[in-house]
C-alpha cells in the first residue's frame, strides 16, 4: 500500500519549481488510489486504524459499525425510525443481541443452512409440531409424546392375545382376574394348588417282613386305600381292608362264612393297620401298615406274617 510521505519543504525565497509540485501531487495521488493507496493500519504515512464505519456520504451515520475501544466490543447499529439503535455486539467468546428477545436468526423465508452447537439452552418449549416436545420439565415432555417415564410408546393400546381372561388390559391399565379352573388350566393341578392325582394299581409284596417300596406312581400320595388283599395260601378265611390318611387308619370287614353246620359272621375292625388277613379262627396271618409316601410311591411294612400278598390299591393326593 501506498502512504503518503512529504516530499519537498518549502522556505522562505526559495525557488519552487513545477517538479517539486509534481513530486508531491504525486505522492498524494498515490496515497488516493483506489487500489493502491494507504492503508489506515495505524503505521507510518498509511493513516490512522478507522474506527467507525458507517452510511456513504454521511456526517452521523445511522447504520454503522462501531469499534468500541472502551468497552472492548464491536457494535452492529442500524437505523430503526431515523434513530441509529445498536443491535447485537461481538465480545470476547459471544455474539449477543443488545436487547434481550429482540433479535432473530434468520427469518421464516431466508433460513440459514446448518447449525453446528455443542449446546442449546432455550427458555421456551419447542413446539411438538417443530420437532420439539412442548414442554419444558420431562413429565411434560412424556405427556406431550404419550410416553411413559421408560420410553414407551403410549400412544396407541396395547392389545391382549389369546382366550384365558385372567389377564385383562384396559388402556395402560392390566388388570389381575381370578383364574378359571375349568377353562383357564390344563393338565393335572399340583395338589399344592389344590390339584388331586389319583392312581390304582397292584403290588406283589414279598414273604418277607420289614418295609417293601412300591415306586413308579408319577406323585407323592397323600393318602392310600387298600381294596382287596389276596393271597396263594388256603388257609385264610378272611381279609380286612382300609385306608390311611394324615396319619389316621380306617378298617373293618365283614365275612359270612360255613362254620362246620352253621353259617356264622366275622367281624373285623382296626385303627392301626391298612390291611390284615385272618383264618377261621381270628388269627392274624398278615398284616400291613404304611411306613411313609414317598416321592414316587409309598412304602409298605409288613409287621408280621411270612406269606406272600397282593395288595391292591387305589393312592391319591
Amino acid at each position: 500500500m501506498a502512504g503518503y510521505t512529504r516530499q519537498t519543504t518549502f522556505v522562505d525565497a526559495a525557488t519552487i519549481e513545477a517538479a517539486d509540485h509534481n513530486s508531491e501531487l504525486n505522492a498524494v495521488q498515490a496515497a488516493f488510489a483506489n487500489t493502491t493507496g494507504h492503508a489506515h493500519d495505524g503505521t507510518a504515512a498509511e493513516g490512522p486504524v478507522i474506527g467507525l464505519i458507517g452510511d456513504a456520504g454521511v456526517t452521523t451515520p445511522l447504520n454503522k459499525v462501531l469499534i468500541d475501544t472502551a468497552n472492548d466490543n464491536i457494535g452492529f447499529w442500524v437505523d430503526v425510525a431515523s434513530s441509529s439503535v445498536e443491535q447485537i455486539i461481538i465480545t470476547d467468546g459471544t455474539i449477543e443481541p443488545v436487547t434481550d428477545s429482540d433479535i432473530d436468526l434468520g427469518t421464516n423465508t431466508k433460513r440459514f443452512k446448518d447449525l453446528y452447537a455443542d449446546t442449546i439452552t432455550l427458555t421456551t418449549a419447542v413446539p411438538v409440531a417443530q420437532g420439539g416436545t412442548g414442554a419444558t420439565s420431562a413429565g411434560d415432555a412424556r405427556t406431550n409424546l404419550g410416553v411413559d417415564a421408560a420410553g414407551t410408546d403410549n400412544s396407541t393400546d396395547v392389545t391382549l392375545a389369546g382366550t384365558p381372561d385372567y389377564i385383562t388390559i384396559s388402556g395402560q391399565e392390566i388388570t389381575r382376574n381370578q383364574i378359571d379352573l375349568t377353562t383357564d388350566v390344563t393338565g393335572v393341578l399340583p395338589s399344592g394348588n389344590g390339584g388331586s392325582q389319583i392312581k390304582v394299581g397292584h403290588t406283589t409284596m414279598t414273604a418277607a417282613t420289614g418295609n417293601q417300596a412300591v415306586t413308579g406312581i408319577g406323585f407323592q400320595p397323600t393318602w392310600i386305600m387298600a381294596v382287596n388283599v389276596m393271597t396263594a395260601s388256603a388257609s385264610e378265611i378272611t381279609t380286612a381292608c382300609g385306608y390311611y390318611e394324615d396319619s389316621t387308619y380306617y378298617q373293618r370287614s365283614r365275612t359270612a362264612y360255613n362254620n362246620g353246620s352253621t353259617v356264622a359272621f366275622w367281624n373285623a375292625v382296626d385303627s392301626t393297620s391298612l390291611y390284615n388277613v385272618y383264618d377261621s379262627g381270628a388269627v392274624n396271618l398278615a398284616r400291613g401298615t404304611i411306613a411313609s409316601f414317598d416321592a414316587d410311591g409309598f412304602t409298605i411294612n409288613k409287621s408280621f406274617g411270612q406269606m406272600v400278598v397282593d395288595v391292591f390299591w387305589i393312592v391319591g393326593t
